[in-house]
């Protein structure tokens, strides 16, 4: 069984709009609407847990209200998998554009290595700068990527991650980060650059102009 948590608790404060960016309609439908979508349309998965503000309701979906941190709301909805659950995904609500294909060979990762996130290769150069924003280093290109969700993980594993890292007051930027803390090997599955997270105006744009050529091509 597999299970996949969408992180959708956020406010719109980088929006500049008062409510949650993920409840923004395009082409008559919400973000969440069309993020939802691309699970349900996932054969492999069996459950979805929605990790919501207090005001968003769904009947088709576990509900757990989220925390003050992103991190607090999805160890929340750990605690509401079904423990029949061998592998868990999580995801954020305000990426809509993930594709149904790499969510499969997402889990199909998990299912041979345990841990598994979805990625994009860095096209750009990579400098590291120190306090003066004076350049220390520039890092091998051919080694980074950019990362996105969803982001996989046998249950036992991220569970444990996520105890720890409450354990020991830990906050990571992302899932795997917690899993990484473990010692534990963490794969990248290459994903695609239209996976983008809606979290400015300007994005909004782009993801309204994605969404149409997606509705249009069906």
């Amino acid at each position: 069984m597999i299970s996949v948590i969408i992180a959708c608790a956020g406010s719109g404060k980088r929006m500049k709009v008062e409510k949650n960016k993920i409840l923004l309609e395009v082409q008559g439908k919400s973000i969440l609407q069309y993020t939802c979508e691309k699970f349900t349309s996932c054969e492999k998965i069996d459950e979805i847990i929605l990790v919501v503000a207090k005001i968003i309701h769904n009947k088709l979906y576990k509900v757990v209200v989220g925390g003050s941190e992103r991190q607090y709301s999805i160890n929340n909805a750990l605690q509401a998998v079904d423990v029949k659950s061998e592998i868990v995904l999580i995801h954020d609500a305000a990426r809509p554009m993930i594709k149904v294909e790499t969510i499969n060979k997402l889990i199909k990762e998990v299912e041979k290595s345990s841990c598994a996130i979805v990625g994009v290769r860095v096209k750009d150069t990579i400098k590291i700068a120190d306090e003066n924003k004076v350049v220390s280093k520039t890092p091998n290109r051919d080694y980074l990527w950019s990362i996105q969700t969803p982001q996989g993980f046998k249950l036992d594993i991220i569970k444990t991650a996520y105890q720890r890292a409450q354990q020991e007051g830990f906050l990571g930027t992302d899932d795997a980060s917690l899993v990484e803390r473990l010692n534990i090997a963490v794969k990248v599955v290459e994903g695609e650059y239209t996976n983008l997270k809606v979290t400015t105006p300007e994005d909004l744009k782009i993801i309204e102009s994605l969404l149409n050529d997606e509705v249009h091509n069906v």
